[in-house]
């Protein structure tokens, strides 16, 4: 097309998220050998990213011109979560658990250059479920 423009490219965004949370948990019994737990408090994350970009902008009739950049960073999130959960007691030493937190921690955005990367870390539910064995 005469007098248009093209732009072709691609973002990456690579990271590891380390989540820590803190709070108390309270167990109300309802029956013999079934409990409920629930807690909530805050909730941490260690986030390390790298973000990269490549991307080309062609004007027809013109040429084109390619730019690229790429970072890395850490930065340090703090939210908070709730979360509930059933515990059902085999016996004295063994029981199992069923339940689930939702925790919010906001959004983490990343930099490079002019072009940003964001993840939304804000709604986040995690369902847990294991065997307890105590000493």
């Amino acid at each position: 097309t005469p007098g248009g423009v093209s732009i072709t490219g691609n973002r990456r965004i690579d990271g590891s998220v380390y989540g820590f949370r803190l709070g108390p948990t309270v167990r109300f019994p309802i029956g013999e050998s079934v409990s409920v737990a629930l807690g909530g408090g805050l909730a941490f994350a260690h986030v390390d990213s790298r973000f990269s970009f490549l991307e080309t902008v062609t004007l027809t009739g013109v040429g084109s011109t390619t730019t690229s950049g790429r970072d890395s960073r850490n930065e340090f999130l703090v939210g908070g979560y709730v979360g509930g959960s059933v515990i059902v007691d085999w016996n004295d030493k063994w029981s199992f658990f069923a339940g689930t937190q939702f925790q919010s921690l906001g959004s983490y955005s990343h930099h490079s250059g002019a072009k940003i990367a964001t993840v939304d870390l804000g709604q986040t539910i995690f369902v847990t479920a294991g065997i307890h064995y105590s000493f």
